[in-house]
């Protein structure tokens, strides 16, 4: 039986691509720490992002995001992979969405070969994996999520993560991998206030008018 692409639209997303040619591929362009809008109940966060991407040893590992959705959290994750790339381009540099990652791990499975795709993480220096709660009751891919996870971590790899809430609260996550979740820094994104807002829409009608 041939090996089946995972979406017809999106070919270019085979497992045996290096990670130099996934770098760029998920990212985009206008999500930069010049962008993005600093404000009281993010504040925090920023300078996490900003610690982790600028500093080559960080005390904490990894770097764990939760915040509900459009605060900023995809935001700041694809400006940490162009700072640190931009500061670092030796360094293999991956961000993916956890459903991304899903994706990529069962088309190696229909293609009865996860070799390729387990061989893109062997050689990743920092890994920024969005929405992990995603990969909630997808056993088989939680236990491949863990043991890249547990690898990098052994090696002082970075890895940042985002979800909607704090580990303990993931469903459908075992509790060994929240558990790991939970060992480094764990940062929440609050809700913007009005100031925060009404800079986040200037800052909207801004890259509109660039773009223009």
């Amino acid at each position: 039986t041939p090996c089946i692409e995972i979406k017809e639209a999106k070919k270019k997303e085979v497992s045996t691509q290096p990670v130099e040619d996934v770098f760029a591929e998920y990212l985009d362009k206008s999500h930069t720490f010049d962008t993005f809008v600093v404000g009281e109940a993010n504040e925090f966060a920023y300078a996490a992002a900003k610690q982790i991407a600028d500093e080559e040893n960080v005390s904490f590992n990894p770097l764990y995001f939760y915040a509900d959705v459009g605060l900023g959290k995809t935001h700041l994750m694809h400006a940490m992979a162009w700072r640190i790339k931009e500061k670092h381009p030796e360094k293999n540099v991956l961000y993916l969405s956890a459903e991304q990652f899903f994706q990529r791990f069962i088309h190696g499975m229909q293609c009865k070969n996860t070799e390729p795709f387990k061989e893109i993480f062997r050689h990743v220096d920092v890994l920024l994996l969005d929405d992990i709660q995603f990969i909630a009751s997808k056993t088989q891919t939680q236990e491949e999520f863990s043991q890249i996870f547990n690898a990098l971590t052994a090696k002082g790899k970075k890895v940042i993560l985002s979800a909607h809430c704090v580990p303990a609260e993931l469903k459908g996550i075992g509790e060994g991998l929240k558990n790991r979740l939970s060992q480094g820094l764990v940062v929440k994104i609050k809700p913007a206030g009005y100031d925060l807002r009404l800079g986040i829409l200037k800052e909207k009608l801004a890259k509109f008018t660039r773009n223009r």
